[in-house]
């Protein structure tokens, strides 16, 4: 049997940068669709997860997490990085999202913020790793040092 110990819920990830207004309106479609996931997941064995989205809207960023933690997820992660901001902003986005989630349900399930992150971490090389990683580092994430093993050989194949 093909399964999961760690489910993600559907979410809408724009690409960058679109307006206020639309992210708004792709905010609310990413709660209706956590909602609706959350209320038919039936899995014991499996952790559902929450994604915050808002893109590099702070009020947004404030307001996905503040809802999407409203509905108890056992879990919580940033989406919504990497998808053609700079560096700049995208630390932004993950630092605006990351104060609002509850440190008790990321500190004991898996961070899944640092497996989405594994994209990040591989696009921005070296130079990002550190700053990816920094704004996680009072969570635990069992699987990180696997994650870096794995990747070790991309950020080489870079240098």
């Amino acid at each position: 049997k093909l399964d999961s110990d760690i489910a993600m819920s559907f979410d809408e990830c724009p690409p960058f940068p679109v307006t206020h207004e639309y992210m708004k309106k792709s905010v609310e479609r990413t709660l209706r669709w956590a909602a609706r996931g959350k209320a038919v997941h039936n899995n014991p064995n499996q952790s559902l997860f929450g994604i915050v989205q808002g893109g590099e809207f702070e009020d947004l960023r404030e307001y996905s997490c503040k809802k999407t933690v409203e509905m108890d997820f056992d879990g919580y992660s940033i989406g919504g990085t990497s998808v053609g901001e700079d560096k700049e902003t995208m630390y932004k986005m993950i630092d605006y999202g990351i104060k609002y989630l509850p440190k008790d349900k990321v500190n004991n399930k898996m961070c899944t913020a640092c497996l989405y992150m594994s994209y990040i971490l591989v696009q921005e090389c070296k130079e990002g790793i550190y700053e990816v990683c920094k704004s996680f580092s009072n969570y635990y994430c069992a699987s990180f040092e696997h994650d870096m093993s794995c990747t070790n050989s991309i950020f080489e194949s870079i240098d």
